[in-house]
């Protein structure tokens, strides 16, 4: 009598993923190491995990049905805290040497004329079209638009309109990009072991 089995590793875990061409060129154009930093979380009712590990695969074929790209995340698990078959969130660091201008996707408008933004300027509110770029659940990318120094309204986004007079707080160390980076862990550990 023959028995079928399956053999799982479970630490390190590895984690599959199939990001978009486009996604995928990107990835290739702005890294900067063999083997970026990454993690995944596994947002639950009780508790939210992360893990970190780093990215040791990216597949060479684009899926014809899917137009993606498979990838692999290698994942430190000692404690058995996430199992086989768990859908989770991958975040990868590409590079952190490139200068992109980024803002939070909640702050941009959109309407028959494109993409904008409000800024302050002059204690009033100034509309902006902007065109974007690469963007993730938490950033985006300003490809054209905004400048260094330009001070983006981030909230009673609501009422506004262009050449309303605003009464501007500098709010970049509670909704800034380094802000938003730290409250949602997105910056790489130094833990991570690539041996």
């Amino acid at each position: 009598m023959a028995l079928l089995t399956t053999i799982t590793k479970i630490d390190p875990i590895y984690t599959y993923f199939s990001p978009s061409q486009n996604d995928a060129r990107i990835f290739k154009e702005f890294r900067d190491k063999d083997k970026p930093d990454a993690f995944i979380e596994l947002k639950g009712t009780h508790e939210n995990i992360r893990l970190d590990g780093y990215l040791d695969f990216a597949d060479n074929v684009v899926d014809n049905l899917t137009s993606t790209i498979t990838m692999r995340a290698t994942i430190k698990n000692p404690d058995f805290l996430v199992l086989p078959g768990t859908f989770v969130y991958v975040d990868i660091f590409i590079n952190d040497k490139y200068k992109f201008l980024m803002i939070p996707p909640e702050v941009i408008f959109a309407d028959q004329l494109g993409n904008f933004v409000y800024i302050e300027k002059d204690k009033k509110a100034l509309r902006v079209d902007i065109s974007t770029g690469y963007s993730t659940r938490h950033l985006v990318s300003v490809k054209t638009g905004l400048k260094d120094g330009d001070k983006v309204i981030v909230s009673s986004l609501v009422k506004l309109r262009n050449g309303l007079a605003v009464n501007p707080t500098d709010v970049s160390d509670l909704e800034g990009v380094k802000a938003i980076l730290k409250k949602n862990s997105l910056n790489p550990s130094d833990s991570s072991d690539k041996n």
